[in-house]
């Protein structure tokens, strides 16, 4: 640390499609008869037997995974994650299904999986209930698979399905093997659909399209289950989400047959794949090296909606996949290169009066969003992405100009850099207000030409001096005046996250008829927690104050004759530096 330093940069930690829709709401029923029972606590399983697949256990422990819109607010998001707990029952239309909830806490309960049963403009079709404790029958007309939700943040509830139901094809992650999802295949050769289970993901398919291209490619559904975690993990680290935090709710991958005008999308609760489409989901060789498909669409069900300004739904969420694309493919990132972005991205950058909202081309776009990586590091999106859940939710913009505003001002907290050169050379157009409030910010700026940077030749941002950087636990600072008359001195203690400020009563230098020294802390998303001008001709009372500050914050101190009067001791070594 010096006297313009930065400190390094604390761990994040989170609370918390090609075409893009919003559907319907849910239609909610209820046919209950109430009777409690003791709640029991024990592993659930759908289809179980240690040498076979033909007997059923049709007694579910559902998790409590959180209620899916709270988490979609709370981590800013414009579309949730699924539902859907599957049990491998499949409900003919109008067939009574009885369920047995056992404890005192209601359940939900589906019939109807999103976009394999209907088209994206039918989510009615899709029927949901709510389920108390004892006895509850439910029917659908439109049948589908049954599913359960539980809304709770953790716990458990146990449910049995008592009569109604036929079986599926239902593969869990360690728990079936290869040879077990040909069995039910063949076991259940007419099931309305196969599921899929992986530790984070689902997929729901027809059995032919599994026999085409998840068995016709040799794909082990053990290998590609853990592939689709691998890229689900990859996504939530982008979003500053860690593995305790992360919304447990599945990330669900759909075969859709309903809309033959559309090839794949992500819309409420799910990803869809038109027909044949659902084999970049289904073929692990596929996923991985040509998954940019699935990879887009569930990057979709990550967009924070406060900086989606206008004409960013498709290039916002790419982010995300070209963070899968890189860990797939040996940090060697293409999609940019082969789209020929960066060069059409140079050619724009060349053009005058450039505006950033009429450019068309999605992945010219995306090369400004990922430039900011390139030049920051993979930690600047998790930090801006935690900076926005971090935000009151009366502060989040609502108009697209103020998304695009904020935007500016947020990337600048996160670099720590007054960004505005970058974002002007893009054609962002920053207003006066937002020019004002990122120099307010005090960060220095960017002088490096981060915006000719590539996936090959990334360029980065200005360094500061190394010898302004100090490494220690304690420091100390003092400022002094006329006669050396130490008028403020200031101690730093990183493990007591605290810094103290004492000010002398005196008038530090009378010849100063303007500021002659300052202190400045601000915390690490810009916001100032400390700020003090002192006058040199002023009488300074005397004053004593324990300022926060924490590793990733920022301390700035300034002073007209800091050469001579303005020291600074590392207590750890006790090496004093002027």
């Amino acid at each position: 640390m010096g006297n313009n330093s930065k400190h390094k940069t604390r761990k994040i930690l989170a609370a918390t499609a090609t075409v893009t829709m919003l559907a319907t709401g849910m239609i909610s029923t209820t046919d209950i008869i109430a009777e409690e029972t003791q709640q029991q606590n024990k592993i659930s399983t759908s289809l179980q037997d240690e040498k076979s697949v033909k007997s059923e256990n049709r007694t579910y422990i559902v998790p409590g995974k959180g209620d899916v819109e709270v988490l979609k607010q709370q981590e800013r998001k414009s579309m949730a994650f699924s539902p859907y707990e599957p049990t491998g029952l499949y409900a003919k239309p109008n067939e009574q299904i009885t369920i047995n909830v056992e404890g005192n806490q209601n359940i939900q309960a589906y019939i109807g999986t999103y976009s394999y049963d209907a088209s994206w403009r039918e989510d009615s079709k899709i029927k949901s209930f709510t389920l108390k404790p004892g006895i509850n029958t439910i029917q659908s007309p439109n049948g589908g698979m049954i599913y359960f939700y539980n809304k709770q943040q953790g716990g458990t509830i146990r449910t049995t399905v008592t009569t109604g139901g036929a079986t599926t094809p239902l593969f869990e992650l360690g728990k079936h093997t290869k040879q077990d999802l040909i069995d039910m295949l063949n076991q259940y050769p007419n099931a309305h659909a196969v599921e899929l289970k992986g530790e984070r993901v689902l997929i729901t398919a027809s059995p032919a399209r599994v026999k085409k291209y998840l068995l016709g490619s040799n794909t082990d559904p053990v290998q590609l289950l853990k592939k689709m975690d691998e890229a689900t993990r990859i996504q939530d680290k982008v979003a500053g989400l860690s593995e305790e935090q992360v919304d447990k709710h599945y990330i669900h991958y759909v075969e859709e047959n309903h809309s033959p005008d559309y090839y794949m999308y992500a819309t409420s609760y799910r990803t869809a794949y038109v027909g044949d489409a659902i084999q970049y989901v289904l073929d692990i060789n596929k996923f991985i090296k040509d998954g940019w498909g699935p990879w887009h669409e569930a990057g979709h069900l990550r967009q924070q909606s406060p900086w989606k300004f206008y004409n960013m739904t498709e290039v916002q969420n790419n982010i995300y996949s070209l963070s899968v694309e890189k860990a797939f493919t040996s940090n060697q990132p293409y999609r940019l290169q082969q789209e020929g972005a960066y060069t059409k991205a140079f050619q724009y950058l060349e053009q005058p009066n450039k505006n950033y909202d009429e450019v068309s081309d999605v992945f010219v776009k995306l090369v400004m969003l990922w430039q900011l990586q390139l030049a920051y590091g993979e930690d600047f999106y998790p930090k801006l992405h935690q900076l926005y859940r971090d935000m009151p939710s009366n502060e989040l913009p609502q108009t697209d100009e103020n998304k695009k505003q904020l935007f500016m001002i947020s990337a600048s907290k996160v670099a720590k850099q007054n960004l505005m050169p970058f974002f002007e050379k893009w054609g962002l157009r920053p207003n006066n207000d937002t020019i004002q409030k990122v120099a307010a910010l005090g960060y220095p700026i960017l002088t490096a030409e981060i915006w000719k940077g590539t996936d090959s030749n990334p360029i980065k941002p200005d360094v500061p001096n190394a010898n302004n950087i100090l490494e220690g636990s304690q420091f100390a600072w003092s400022l002094k005046g006329i006669s050396d008359f130490e008028f403020a001195k200031i101690n730093f203690n990183k493990s007591a996250e605290e810094m103290q400020v004492d000010l002398k009563a005196g008038v530090p230098h009378h010849y100063f008829n303007e500021t002659y020294a300052s202190i400045k802390v601000q915390n690490e998303s810009g916001k100032v927690v400390y700020n003090k001008d002192i006058y040199g001709n002023k009488q300074q009372n005397a004053e004593s104050q324990k300022v926060p500050v924490k590793v990733g914050d920022y301390i700035e101190l300034t002073h007209l004759e800091g050469v001579h009067r303005a020291t600074l001791t590392n207590v750890d070594n006790s090496k004093q530096e002027s």
